[in-house]
């Protein structure tokens, strides 16, 4: 059992007779606790974590696409592979790809333009004042 349908198994025990809730809910939160635990410890661990700084939102939402379309494929046998294979080959065709390129390359300036003329950012998620590139 998963701690998300413990959780709410404690939640709808808890609708019935609200002291059994209460003893499901205490199970969810010590495997919760326990995660909490086990993420900080790991976070203490020198060098496991890299330093960013501000991230447009826009890159977040690419990477997840990205991992969205290769779990996708993988998930496939090797005939469903093989016709989005032929399907991508279709779609891939000069005179599809070009256009398509120019859109990526547009769609990239765009994200990557850190600023208006006058110094504002572009991102509409506002940045923390100390996060403002000078």
């Amino acid at each position: 059992m998963s701690q998300q349908q413990l959780a709410m198994g404690g939640l709808l025990v808890g609708m019935v007779a609200l002291p059994l809730g209460q003893m499901v809910g205490w199970a969810a939160w010590l495997f919760l606790a326990w995660t909490l635990q086990v993420i900080h410890l790991f976070a203490q661990v020198p060098g496991v974590s890299i330093e960013l700084g501000y991230v447009d939102p826009v890159w977040g939402v690419a990477y997840v696409a990205v991992l969205a379309v290769l779990t996708f494929y993988v998930s496939r046998n090797a005939e469903q592979r093989a016709e989005v294979k032929q399907r991508m080959a279709k779609l891939l065709s000069p005179r599809l790809a070009l256009p398509a390129i120019g859109v990526i390359v547009l769609l990239a300036v765009l994200a990557l333009e850190p600023a208006r003329a006058d110094g504002t950012p572009s991102s509409p998620v506002p940045i923390p004042p100390d996060r403002v590139p000078s």
